[in-house]
């Protein structure tokens, strides 16, 4: 289970990746946009590629990532410098 928290301007995640009960290695799940804006995700790594590619061209809201009915749950939080929102996928 991923863990990401925030407070006064301060953004941690933890770095384990896991599959079922197995340690699978370890990555980083917070990212620095261009902007300064923080970002962090959980879930389906390929998720999380399409939303942070989203983060970084943007984030328009009237234009969200697509994803399959197929894919996994998946998250991200964005930090901009005015506004916070919390982006959920579930199946």
């Amino acid at each position: 289970m991923t863990t990401i928290a925030y407070k006064d301007g301060v953004m941690a995640a933890d770095s384990m990746i896991v599959s079922g009960d197995c340690r699978r290695g370890y990555v980083k799940k917070i990212t620095r946009l261009a902007d300064g804006s923080l970002l962090g995700c959980a879930g389906n790594s390929a998720i999380i590629d399409i939303f942070v590619r989203w983060a970084e061209s943007g984030a328009d809201l009237k234009n969200p990532p697509k994803f399959s009915d197929k894919d996994d749950f998946g998250m991200g939080g964005y930090l901009g410098a005015s506004r916070w929102f919390c982006y959920c996928l579930e199946q």
